[in-house]
């Protein structure tokens, strides 16, 4: 337990995070890190790559970045205009993504759930076996690939050039959109 904060120009490498938190802030970047509980949390101008979240919650907030994270359970949060997860897999637990944070390529394999809602954006995602779900005004999924599983667009989300090879794709509730599918 206990707080580590990594600020400008701080660099931790090859940590296990148990219980706790880590902030990764203001110019501070973290590399290999395993979160088997707590929390790692990634702010403006912070940066987390190849991370490994076997549980517990990574966030990356308002102008904070995850590059390369494997998430097998717990969760990722992707909240917040200007914070980004680049190449996320998603093996196990749940990707949200909203409030204008935006998920960018990555893949959502059998057990893994990407949630996009509340104003979340997601680009050239593929879905193997796994669920992606676009819910709420302003949400949007584009150029995702369904290679098996699911995509459901429902609450007002939109999915534009959806390239669906196996699996489904449900489109439901009022103003709902699937375009050039």
């Amino acid at each position: 337990t206990g707080i580590q904060n990594i600020e400008k120009d701080g660099i931790a490498k090859a940590l296990e995070i148990a219980g706790g938190t880590q902030n990764v802030r203001a110019g501070g970047k973290v590399e290999d890190i395993q979160l088997s509980g707590g929390i790692q949390q990634v702010g403006k101008d912070g940066e987390a790559t190849a991370s490994i979240i076997i549980g517990g919650i990574q966030k990356i907030v308002e102008g904070g970045q995850a590059i390369d994270t494997i998430l097998r359970e717990g969760s990722q949060l992707v909240n917040g205009a200007g914070s980004i997860a680049t190449n996320t897999t998603v093996n196990g637990g749940i990707q949200t993504v909203e409030n204008g944070g935006k998920a960018i390529g990555g893949t959502v394999n059998a057990s893994g759930t990407q949630d996009i809602k509340n104003g979340g954006i997601a680009e050239n995602v593929m879905i193997k076996d796994g669920t992606q779900t676009i819910n709420g005004e302003g949400s949007i999924a584009i150029n995702t690939t369904v290679n098996g599983g699911a995509q459901a667009i429902t609450g007002k989300g939109k999915a534009e050039s959806t390239i669906l090879n196996k699996g489904s794709q449900t489109v439901s509730g009022d103003g709902s959109i699937a375009s050039n599918t």
